[in-house]
């Protein structure tokens, strides 16, 4: 219900009524992890991770083990950024490279800067070659940009 009973809200009562609400509420936690994804390497006892954040952020870090839950190793890697398309995306990657994997063993994960965490992912490590193990994978791309109006990269 409105302020003046006309069922209907002009900008100032809404500023009245909740602008005060909203004034401590943060909508994004800058340094959370977001678009977390994987990226095989040659070698099957490695794993490459990469997560999105929209702050720069002090550590980049993937905790990692065989269980779910239990973090038994940890890896650290580096922050990198671009920009690309109209206007230009802020924001900045994270990679670290995981390794001694055990071929075809399942692993959770969950990564971040050492205070913001990701919820846990789990990925099987890549089979070791010549083993018969099936592999199965996707492959997707989505850079995201719009270039003058139009789904396009921009170069």
């Amino acid at each position: 219900m409105d302020l003046d009973g006309d069922n209907s809200v002009s900008l100032d009562e809404f500023k009245s009524k909740y602008a005060r609400l909203t004034d401590s509420v943060r909508y994004r936690n800058d340094t959370a992890p977001e678009q977390v994804h994987i990226q095989c390497t040659t070698n099957p006892t490695e794993m490459i991770i990469i997560w999105v954040t929209f702050a720069s952020s002090n550590g980049h870090f993937v905790q990692y083990g065989t269980q779910p839950g239990v973090y038994t190793a940890q890896g650290s890697g580096y922050e990198y950024t671009y920009t690309v398309g109209v206007p230009a995306w802020a924001g900045f990657l994270h990679r670290v490279l995981v390794t001694g994997l055990v071929p075809g063993t399942r692993y959770y994960y969950r990564v971040g800067d050492g205070v913001n965490w990701s919820p846990e992912f789990n990925f099987v490590a890549v089979p070791e070659p010549g083993s018969g193990e099936g592999l199965s994978y996707m492959v997707y791309g989505d850079m995201g940009t719009w270039c003058h109006g139009s789904p396009l990269l921009c170069y």
